[in-house]
């Protein structure tokens, strides 16, 4: 589906071992040169996850899924679970790609630079005399998810329409991020107690990709997509566990 709306390749490679000597004549940089060589033909249209089993020099893999834009996993154990767990997490990459490709098209793809970061307890350990220096003050209108007081269990998975919630409010929000994801930054939000009943702490998600900022009706929309998603996979978990009896002795 991927390739047929937006010529995206994602590939899975699983290795139990180091790249051939015989084939690279001892020389790994061959491997890395050839997968840069891809990204250079294909851009942003590629991606390479890679995903060790057992024990060896996982450095190359290493190297490939930094190469081809994508995520290592190790599994040196030979865990049946932690190979599961493996998957899904590459499943939810390949989903969120997904998700973006449809909704944003090719610009969903192109990285926007790097944002430098805030440590993460700046906000508590900051002195006052300094508040003005991380964040910036503006005139927001918060805006909640008109699906949030259905029930959960039927609430439709594309997520409900945003509606705005009361009036105009003060709000800081901070110029740099406190914490990323492979797809997101997080930045504080602070509402002044003077504009609501209670100060309020919220987080705001700022895309790292072209296209998922240009409106805050389009980024927020992306988000509560991605959110509906993942609560259908909760749900389809806990069916799957019911009924399953765990025990000590793994009867």
């Amino acid at each position: 589906e991927l390739c047929t709306f937006s010529d995206v390749n994602v590939g899975v490679l699983l290795s139990d071992g180091v790249p051939s000597e015989e084939l690279i004549n001892g020389q790994r940089q061959v491997v890395i040169d050839a997968m840069a060589g891809i990204m250079a033909e294909f851009g942003d249209g590629c991606k390479l996850h890679t995903l060790g089993v057992g024990k060896f020099d996982s450095s190359c893999l290493r190297e490939l899924a930094s190469a081809g834009d994508g995520v290592f996993l190790d599994n040196p154990s030979l865990d049946g679970g932690e190979l599961r767990t493996a998957f899904t997490r590459i499943s939810t990459q390949v989903s969120t790609l997904r998700a973006s490709v449809l909704t944003f098209g090719g610009a969903g793809l192109v990285r926007l630079p790097p944002r430098e970061m805030e440590a993460a307890d700046a906000w508590e350990k900051a002195p006052k005399s300094e508040w003005e220096n991380l964040g910036n003050a503006h005139w927001a209108w918060l805006m909640l998810d008109d699906s949030a007081s259905q029930n959960a269990e039927h609430a439709p998975q594309t997520g409900g329409q945003l509606k705005v919630c009361g009036g105009a409010r003060r709000v800081i929000y901070h110029k740099r991020p406190f914490a990323e994801g492979g797809l997101r930054y997080a930045f504080h939000l602070f509402v002044s107690p003077k504009e609501c009943a209670r100060s309020m702490h919220l987080v705001v998600k700022e895309g790292k990709f072209k296209g998922t900022n240009d409106t805050p009706q389009d980024v927020h929309r992306f988000f509560l997509q991605n959110h509906r998603r993942a609560e259908s996979f909760a749900r389809d978990f806990n069916r799957a566990c019911k009924g399953i009896v765990t025990s000590g002795d793994g009867a």
